[in-house]
């Protein structure tokens, strides 16, 4: 899915942070780093081209979809369909197990109970190396695992539009080279377009391209 912004501008209400951004496209199938400094706006961007955040100013497109002209009802089912979103925070439910973690969001699409899913489930567990925390809650697994949980769950759909808040960022040194391997492996396999925000400039070098966003933020402290 190809991923186009335009003039997009966005702002809070205090006035005293915005993001500007003129002109960016991320074509279909290729992948996005995104680095800058803590508050600069990574995740809010993300939030805009998830659709959660509502853009105000400026246009964008996500393949041939306007998600200003749909309404929060059809840009909820177009991400449920359409877009995995990696969470830094993760976004897991305690009370479930970690395969019912994987299968929640596929109640909004009527999925959960497609044979496929668990096939797939099988296959991503197996190659993030979490088929061992499938029956276990959150709470008893460790924040590496929670984020290879996280990780899954956002690409079990196979869409076509992968964003990813900090995807290593709960991982140690030896792990977050791999993960990111298999994430941006994964994106290659099924054709998905990979928008990845980053602490870690040392990662950069597995995307297509690479913007700071130090340069469309502007915070008036």
């Amino acid at each position: 899915m190809k991923v186009e912004v335009q003039n997009l501008r966005y702002s809070y209400g205090t006035g005293d942070f915005r993001i500007s951004i003129p002109d960016l496209a991320v074509p279909s199938g290729q992948s996005l780093g995104i680095v800058g400094p803590s508050g600069c706006g990574k995740t809010t961007f993300l939030n805009i081209v998830s659709t959660v955040t509502r853009l105000r100013q400026g246009s964008l497109t996500l393949g041939d979809v306007n998600p200003a002209e749909m309404t929060d009802a059809k840009c909820r089912e177009f991400r449920a369909r359409n877009i995995g979103y990696v969470y830094q925070d993760f976004g897991l439910i305690d009370y479930l197990s970690g395969r019912e973690n994987l299968l929640y969001p596929f109640f909004v699409t009527g999925r959960k109970g497609d044979a496929t899913l668990n096939g797939r489930i099988e296959q991503l567990a197996d190659e993030f190396g979490i088929t061992h925390v499938l029956g276990r809650k959150p709470q008893t697994i460790s924040q590496g695992e929670r984020q290879r949980l996280a990780i899954c769950r956002a690409m079990l759909g196979m869409p076509s539009l992968i964003l990813a808040d900090e995807p290593t960022g709960n991982l140690d040194p030896a792990n977050k080279s791999s993960i990111l391997d298999h994430l941006c492996r994964q994106c290659q396999t099924s054709g998905a377009t990979l928008i990845v925000v980053t602490h870690d400039r040392n990662l950069t070098d597995r995307f297509d391209q690479v913007i700071d966003f130090s340069d469309f933020a502007q915070v008036n402290r």
